[in-house]
């Protein structure tokens, strides 16, 4: 086993930069553009509308294996299950204490790492500038993904690197249709108007 080098925290990090929603900015539009409707928006209501929003659409996400479009046309989330990549998963803590290098194996969940796969790729979504976007999930939402998959992780579908998302999806969706269209058409030729039950 290699030796595990301790990372430096005392080095020079480069941090991205970020920006975020000016909230004050966007009630001062709203109280002008709707005047006499929004007079009793607060900062603090208006934050608690939109984390308990994100709340419901992290929960969703885990509940449902097929995933959630978002609203606008922005494309679908999901939790896939990946094979473990070729390069060794290692685990920091364990190497850390034990000081020789430690790997994740996933014996648990048979070797497959749960992902949160974001695409805007389907025809559904063909809005301007789609391929500018990207998706990067907050960490509360990164952490319930880690602490939730291990406990059901075989609903989830099984996503190897190479295929496309957007183009299973599309032909489930198809299948889901045509099987409830042949149980109306089913529905149809034995419905008799005359027999009461």
């Amino acid at each position: 086993m290699p030796e595990f080098r301790k990372p430096d925290l005392t080095a020079p990090r480069l941090r991205k930069s970020w920006s975020s929603i000016d909230l004050p900015k966007l009630i001062k539009s709203l109280k002008k553009k709707y005047p006499g409707k929004y007079d009793t928006l607060d900062i603090s209501f208006l934050k608690k509308v939109i984390t308990t929003h994100h709340q419901n659409l992290q929960e969703d996400i885990i509940d449902n294996p097929d995933g959630i479009e978002l609203p606008e046309m922005m494309g679908i989330i999901k939790i896939v299950s990946c094979p473990s990549a070729k390069k060794e998963n290692v685990n920091f803590q364990a190497s850390k204490k034990s000081g020789k290098v430690v790997i994740h194996t996933n014996n648990h969940t048979n070797g497959m790492l749960g992902k949160i796969y974001y695409s805007n790729l389907d025809r559904r979504y063909y809005v301007k500038d789609r391929k500018l976007w990207r998706f990067k999930p907050v960490r509360q939402f990164s952490r319930l993904v880690s602490k939730e998959y291990p406990l059901d992780w075989e609903k989830y579908q099984t996503l190897h690197n190479l295929d496309k998302i957007g183009y299973k999806m599309k032909i489930k969706a198809q299948k889901k249709k045509h099987i409830e269209l042949l149980d109306y058409n089913r529905d149809i030729r034995t419905y008799n108007e005359f027999k009461i039950d």
